[in-house]
């Protein structure tokens, strides 16, 4: 343990230099990936209008179950490789990687399977007779859907380089994919005037750019991890079921929009592309705000398990008092800025002043309670890193899931279309009561301090 410890600076070093450490990376590369969002919302607004933004919002649920998909095959063979290599069993490692491309080309064809002979329908039935809006949104999908193999790949070969233990190389194409994104977009929609289907085709360029980049990087290695033989459809099972912990997280937020939009179109008072519009902005400015706090929590984590691991609960408690904090801190300044500039976020992506004020009308709500946010999402992480996932889910899953879809249905009915909004609102107060109830049955069932300090 001591000479563990002397190499481990998570165990040893200041709780504030590690946290700086740590989280410092890892918040730059989850910044950059949410500036993706904020700035292809202004392309769209600037260089094609409105209702493309429309479009793309309309579609956000199903890029979102994308999104899903590829973290359910990507995320569960990262587990199984993480302990593959950690065993020394490179053979294992490469059938596993082989056994995952088999399986996500499988959930591709699914996935074409279902858009091709549906899902352009619901698509279509979702613009709500606006033959723009929805020639838009069908486009951008059928792009996006047509070349999700890329996409699948590329997040394979992510999530094993970080199981290689080749963090810096993944750094970098990470980053490189947000910044390629940015600048292909930007060329697609401002100088080749593609609209929409920009958006989509620089999207699936950088993509295709940064895969063709790991793949070289893959074929120079001798010792980088290849495929080997042709997968196993009989492990499908576990890498599936090791996936889905995360893939649920996505499928909420997937579902949630979803039922925001369909409620929408039943709630709705005033234009209804313009509400989509601004409720679009909104989502691309609140996961710009998310991605730094992910960014802190996948540090904490890392700092937290080690201290954990290590016996050392004196550190796990202080790390989880600064993590807490500055998650605190951070969503309370989130929340006073954004509602003191609220009547000005709508302008800086679109001119339409409908759009504008409908921005100016729901944010405010949207953060109504966000300081409250990162606590539930630390409380999430700690559980996570001291192997509870019991608990980690019930902080993980239970605001979509038991708070946000219900809500969303229930609200109009007291509030009318407002109900929709205040949506945010009412699930942090009632993750609020689930956290202080969970505690305190912790603390009166084991002994822990607060119901999170085990004595």
């Amino acid at each position: 343990m001591k000479n563990n410890a002397e190499k481990n600076m998570f165990l040893t070093a200041p709780l504030a230099v590690v946290f700086a450490r740590t989280a410092a990376p890892i918040i730059m590369i989850t910044t950059i990936n949410g500036l993706f969002a904020v700035v292809d919302a202004y392309f769209l607004g600037a260089y094609v209008g409105p209702a493309a933004l429309s479009a793309v919002t309309l579609i956000f649920p199903g890029l979102m179950m994308i999104i899903a998909l590829q973290s359910l095959v990507s995320n569960g063979m990262a587990s199984i490789l993480a302990r593959q290599f950690g065993a020394g069993d490179k053979a294992a490692a490469r059938r596993t990687f082989a056994t995952a491309h088999l399986l996500a080309i499988a959930v591709v064809v699914a996935l074409n399977l279902v858009y091709w002979s549906i899902g352009w329908r619901i698509v279509e039935a979702a613009a709500e007779g606006n033959a723009m809006v929805a020639a838009n949104a069908t486009l951008f999908m059928a792009i996006m859907i047509g070349s999700a193999v890329i996409a699948f790949f590329l997040s394979l070969n992510i999530d094993a380089l970080r199981c290689e233990g080749r963090i810096g190389f993944m750094t970098a194409v990470t980053l490189a994919a947000s910044l390629l994104n940015i600048a292909a977009n930007w060329f697609f929609m401002a100088v080749m005037q593609w609209g929409v289907a920009g958006s989509a085709i620089g999207t699936v360029s950088a993509q295709a750019i940064c895969l063709a980049a790991i793949l070289a990087y893959r074929w120079r290695k001798a010792d980088a991890l290849r495929p080997a033989g042709r997968g196993a459809a009989g492990e499908w099972k576990a890498v599936l079921a090791l996936g889905m912990p995360m893939s649920l997280g996505f499928i909420g937020i997937s579902l949630s929009s979803a039922a925001v939009i369909f409620n929408l179109s039943l709630w709705g008072t005033s234009d209804y592309v313009a509400t989509i519009g601004a409720y679009g902005i909104i989502t691309r400015i609140m996961t710009f705000a998310y991605l730094p706090l992910l960014g802190l929590n996948i540090a904490f984590q890392t700092i937290s398990g080690n201290n954990f691991g290590a016996g050392l609960s004196d550190r796990v408690g202080r790390s989880l008092r600064i993590a807490m904090v500055s998650a605190l801190v951070y969503c309370a300044a989130v929340e006073l800025i954004v509602e003191l500039l609220t009547g000005r976020f709508g302008a800086i992506f679109v001119s339409d002043p409908i759009v504008v004020a409908e921005v100016a009308r729901i944010l405010p709500w949207t953060v109504g309670c966000y300081f409250l946010f990162g606590q539930m999402i630390v409380l999430s992480g700690y559980f996570q890193s001291i192997g509870d996932a019991r608990r980690a889910a019930i902080f993980g899953l239970s605001r979509p899931y038991l708070f946000t879809l219900p809500l969303t249905f229930l609200l109009p009915h007291v509030f009318g279309e407002m109900g929709i909004w205040m949506v945010p609102v009412f699930a942090e107060l009632c993750m609020l009561l689930l956290a202080a109830w969970v505690l305190v049955r912790l603390a009166k069932s084991k002994g822990w301090r607060y119901g999170l300090l085990p004595a």
